[in-house]
């Protein structure tokens, strides 16, 4: 029954995984803006990222605010026990 069915893509998604495919993909970049608040634990937040630079998306972060992912592709890393980040640091950011 079912087992025929989910077995075949049980498959496919271990070797994606295996091969890297499913893993977010991670790359640095230069801040055009600060962010001023100190980071206790890792942050993620909302930005948009072009030719190696990065910039915080317009608008709130608050985290259950949606409306100013529409014009996101990539998620800026804060790692814990980050006081603050200064324009023209290098980041780690996340492509969504």
């Amino acid at each position: 029954g079912v087992f025929t069915y989910l077995a075949p893509a049980a498959l496919i998604v271990s070797a994606l995984l295996t091969a890297g495919y499913l893993l977010p993909q991670k790359k640095p970049a230069v801040t055009d803006s600060g962010y001023p608040k100190r980071s206790p634990v890792t942050r993620y937040v909302r930005s948009v990222y072009e030719d190696g630079h990065v910039r915080i998306a317009k608008g709130s972060n608050d985290s259950g605010i949606l409306s100013n992912l529409c014009g996101c592709n990539c998620l800026m890393e804060i790692p814990a026990g980050t006081e603050e980040v200064r324009e023209g640091e290098m980041v780690w950011v996340v492509l969504l």
